[in-house]
């Protein structure tokens, strides 16, 4: 039962109390999709069945086709029909878990004691979901799954699944609509206001279930393990919602300086008077560029072989043509190099500086990270569009969100980087 479910996974029980009841049934949308992909099917099997009269030659062929065809229908039926009948229900008490799996072909039941399995485990799956409407073109979608995990595999049962992605215009704009009224709202129509804002935020991105994951830890007083992105991550359950500050008082992470110099992608800087800590800020400059060199490189190929064209062709235009590609792939890496990304620390907040696109910068008080990880990159995006990118980052995770940076570094240089900053933190 572990990974994604491609289930409706739902808690029946009251939160925070014992028994806890999850009920997994199937997703109504993966069965309408197997019931149209039968039924589709089924009318290409009899559209070919119609051409059997064909020579013998072609007829042979013709049977094979009929068959294959008319055995995929009968699987997608089977599925149909076994997702009516499939079903989980999960009971955790009394320090037992006990799981009763319903199919076609039986019902099989187990339980476990609950000290069996290792922990709350929150894992983050991305999907890029591509349309023609504006509102949804190119929407990096994120499948999390909160599940509590055994040794072995098909013993770890799923507590909770969602899929969350950043608001649309169009949510936004009919959020913003209802908003806006001639006169003072009434109480009802703040209610429905903010139940939609809830709704809003809980499937996106902003709401990502980091509560749920430590809930659930604190309920079952599980370890909870961070997944997401592939790292891997475990706090015990009295551990889940606090700071880096207070994990580093209490000995539970390792709070010390890398003994090893900063490696060459890295300029550190100390500023402010050391008799005045409120003055002191540290500084590292990034000597990497954000964007992957491979782009750059791949950029500066396409116009060379451009260039090559149009000189034996006599093209003009097509020189010109590559020549801008060339320009791009300089031009970015020239200012990426000319203005370094900055990370700032203070006794009070960590910002990182973007001195080329500035709005992607932010600020964060030191009171609020929990964990400082190296992760994989989610993508960037552009001009409303979804970039992928790949490579590994730093992220900082707190419970109002999750906040990326040094995107373009080394990993043994993010590794550097992440102790130095869990360190600064720390001993701010």
């Amino acid at each position: 039962m572990a990974g994604r479910t491609g289930m409706n996974v739902r808690r029946t029980s009251e939160d925070g109390r014992f028994p806890l009841v999850i009920a997994v049934r199937p997703a109504s949308v993966g069965t309408v999709l197997a019931a149209g992909i039968s039924i589709l099917l089924f009318i290409v099997a009899a559209r070919f069945a119609q051409d059997l009269g064909a020579p013998a030659g072609e007829g042979v062929i013709f049977l094979a086709v009929v068959a294959a065809t008319g055995l995929g229908a009968i699987w997608s039926c089977w599925k149909v029909i076994r997702s009516f009948r499939q079903r989980t229900d999960i009971r955790i008490d009394d320090g037992e878990v006990s799981v009763t799996e319903r199919t076609l072909l039986g019902t099989r039941h187990w339980s476990e004691p609950l000290s069996a399995f290792e922990g709350v485990r929150w894992q983050r799956y991305q999907h890029t979901q591509s349309s023609s409407d504006s509102d949804t073109s190119n929407r990096i979608r994120h499948t999390h799954l909160i599940e509590l995990v055994h040794s072995n595999p098909s013993k770890t049962i799923p507590l909770f699944e969602e899929v969350t992605s950043p608001p649309g215009l169009l949510q936004v704009g009919s959020l913003m609509r209802e908003a806006v009224t001639e006169g003072p709202p009434s109480e009802e129509q703040k209610a429905r206001l903010r139940e939609k804002a809830q709704e809003m935020r809980r499937t996106t991105r902003a709401g990502e279930p980091r509560l749920v994951w430590e809930g659930y830890a604190r309920q079952l007083d599980m370890p909870a393990i961070d997944a997401r992105d592939g790292g891997y991550e475990v706090r015990e359950a009295e551990d889940v919602d606090k700071n880096v500050q207070e994990l580093a008082k209490g000995g539970r992470i390792d709070a010390a300086q890398s003994d090893a110099p900063p490696p060459p992608s890295l300029e550190v800087e100390t500023l402010g008077d050391p008799a005045d800590p409120a003055s002191q800020e540290l500084r590292v400059r990034l000597h990497a560029t954000e964007v992957p060199l491979l782009f750059h490189g791949l950029f500066v190929a396409v116009g060379s072989l451009f260039v090559l064209q149009g000189v034996f062709t006599l093209s003009f235009d097509t020189i010109l043509f590559g020549l801008v590609f060339i320009g791009i792939a300089i031009g970015i890496w020239y200012l990426e190099r000319r203005a370094p990304r900055e990370i700032r620390i203070t006794r009070e907040e960590i910002a990182y500086v973007v001195p080329n696109v500035e709005s992607r910068g932010y600020s964060v008080p030191l009171s609020e990270v929990e964990s400082v990880r190296v992760g994989i990159r989610q993508g960037a995006t552009v001009a409303g569009r979804s970039t992928p990118l790949f490579g590994r980052e730093l992220v900082l995770s707190t419970d109002r969100g999750e906040h990326t940076l040094a995107g373009g570094v080394p990993q043994d240089a993010l590794e550097w980087l992440r102790r130095y900053i869990v360190s600064a933190i720390a001993h701010a």
